[in-house]
């Protein structure tokens, strides 16, 4: 629980001290200002999707027992696939049903599925208004190239939705990476599910 709560508060002071600079913008900012800023903010996505998840994703192929093809090829194959996969998957009608199926948890922790809000620059006001416009329909937001919102009772319940999407995820990829096709549950599966569990299928008040 103490490690949870850490990893939690770490982004969440980032976060903080990276949004008081606008208290030191008073006057507004130029359009030179706006622009280096928003270089700034792409390099960073930039660096964390190539140093934290395709050398990472890379790397573990590379250690797996289980890679169908050997060599540097076989290490960057499946990374290459993934980032590929999650360009196709920019809308969220299909990345949803997807995660959907993979577990029957995930449809239960996250009924009404993931909303995607395009690439905006971060701490901006159009990424706050496109993000509560897709919150008013989905337990979860996805920032392209930044992150995850998720809404809930508590702040465990809104870490459990985007936990439960994020295994969701990986078990996709893993069986991607295999070499297999990810069956999933069938639609018929997952409306038992929800009509069993009696899940919302929309945000109520």
């Amino acid at each position: 629980m103490e490690t949870i709560a850490i990893g939690l508060f770490i982004p969440l002071l980032g976060t903080m001290l990276g949004s008081a600079f606008v208290f030191m913008m008073k006057d507004g900012m130029s359009m030179r200002l706006q622009k280096s800023l928003l270089g700034f903010a792409s390099g960073v996505m930039v660096a964390a999707s190539i140093w934290s998840l395709l050398i990472p994703a890379m790397e573990m192929e590379a250690s797996s027992q289980c890679s169908l093809i050997g060599g540097a090829l076989g290490s960057v194959l499946p990374a290459a696939l993934g980032f590929l996969l999650g360009m196709g998957f920019l809308r969220p009608g299909e990345l949803t049903h997807v995660l959907w199926s993979m577990i029957p948890e995930t449809l239960a922790f996250a009924p009404l599925g993931i909303g995607i809000v395009p690439y905006t620059l971060p701490g901006s006001v159009e990424l706050a208004d496109a993000t509560l416009e897709q919150i008013r329909h989905y337990d979860v937001v996805l920032w392209e190239k930044h992150g995850t919102v998720a809404v809930g009772r508590d702040i465990m319940d809104a870490f459990d939705q985007t936990d439960v999407l994020c295994k969701a995820a990986k078990i996709y990829m893993c069986a991607k990476a295999m070499g297999s096709e990810p069956e999933g549950m069938t639609d018929e599966a997952m409306q038992e599910v929800q009509r069993v569990f009696n899940l919302p299928k929309k945000r109520i008040g």
